[in-house]
């Protein structure tokens, strides 16, 4: 049995993209979280998208708290901690996880204020690029 794009002389069509079927964003959201499920994240409270991954356990400076949202196919995280943070990044780019600039989540601006902390998200991107 061969797998699906494997066969260089066979160019496939999509009948539908995956952008835009309803079940998409559910699909992609339930594959990821699996995945970060079996990797060790546990969903904190009563939202299935809050996650957290205790790596306190790992010797020396590599331990700490990895925090994620995720929603369908974006994910937003955070640690304290830099060697925690490369250390899971290389298993999340090994499963074809992209690493970005925390710019922008949701399609909404995040700006931080250095001076007072203070993280803002603004939906005026996403609302221009639609306008556009």
């Amino acid at each position: 049995m061969q797998e699906l794009g494997q066969d260089p002389n066979k160019i496939w069509m999509l009948n539908k993209a995956l952008y835009g079927w309803p079940p998409s964003g559910r699909i992609c959201f339930d594959k990821a979280s699996l995945w970060l499920h079996d990797y060790g994240f546990r969903t904190l409270g009563n939202s299935g998208t809050f996650m957290m991954l205790d790596r306190r356990d790992l010797p020396g400076d590599a331990g700490g708290i990895f925090l994620l949202n995720l929603h369908s196919d974006d994910g937003l995280g955070s640690t304290e901690n830099s060697a925690l943070w490369n250390l899971s990044v290389v298993d999340l780019v090994a499963v074809n996880v992209l690493e970005k600039d925390p710019d922008c989540f949701l399609d909404c601006a995040i700006e931080w204020d250095p001076i007072t902390g203070v993280i803002k998200f603004d939906p005026a991107k996403y609302l221009r690029e639609i306008v556009a």
